[in-house]
């Protein structure tokens, strides 16, 4: 996976900061790993969730190969949206001193996940939420397929995009979490996942 978010590691690489040290916990270099799965809060979060943490998981790809073995669709979306609560959270005491609680981050997740489930609800009586229309196809053979979802906050005109790398067995290979800036609609938010897509390595 990309390691792309501006951790405290990531932006001492790029001599933004001097300082590799975890601003939460100041006990560990904040990686994507630290920030997102071992940190104090985060650990907390995982393991209160449905999820659940494991010590064994070295990085980011480990995990969500996990998750991709252990969860169903919902369980994984749900793992996903308390990813993005926590990065938040993360943004919110650095920037805004502005703290939170395990149980609010972990409602907030499955608030978000409800309401974007709601907003990707077909209208019309004639749609029929059968295994048909939800089952994943797989590519041709030589090919690997790239699945690519938008979410777009009107009051800021910002957006995040995610897409998941997987072959014609459905197995996980890659993915990737990414900020989205100066978006002003649905539909453009979905374009320019889009674009991230096709220029992802």
């Amino acid at each position: 996976m990309n390691n792309v978010l501006p951790t405290c590691e990531n932006l001492t690489r790029r001599h933004v900061m001097n300082n590799a040290t975890c601003l939460l916990c100041w006990q560990h270099p904040e990686n994507i790993e630290h920030c997102l799965l071992n940190c104090t809060m985060a650990k907390a979060c995982w393991l209160q969730s449905h999820v659940g943490w494991t010590e064994t998981i070295l990085n980011m790809e480990q995990w969500f190969n996990k998750l991709n073995h252990t969860l169903n669709k919902n369980e994984i979306e749900e793992a996903i949206m308390i990813y993005w609560e926590i990065w938040n959270y993360r943004n919110g005491v650095i920037w805004n001193q502005r703290t939170s609680t395990v149980d609010r981050i972990l409602d907030n997740a499955i608030s978000f996940i409800n309401e974007w489930r709601q907003l990707r609800t077909p209208y019309g009586s004639h749609w029929q939420d059968n295994e048909e229309n939800r089952k994943w196809k797989p590519p041709d053979d030589l090919a690997l397929k790239c699945n690519i979802d938008a979410s777009f906050d009107l009051a800021t005109g910002e957006a995040g995009a995610g897409m998941v790398v997987r072959d014609r067995h459905g197995e996980f290979l890659r993915g990737r979490l990414t900020y989205i800036r100066e978006t002003f609609s649905p539909m453009m938010a979905e374009a320019l996942a889009v674009k991230e897509a096709l220029i992802y390595e």
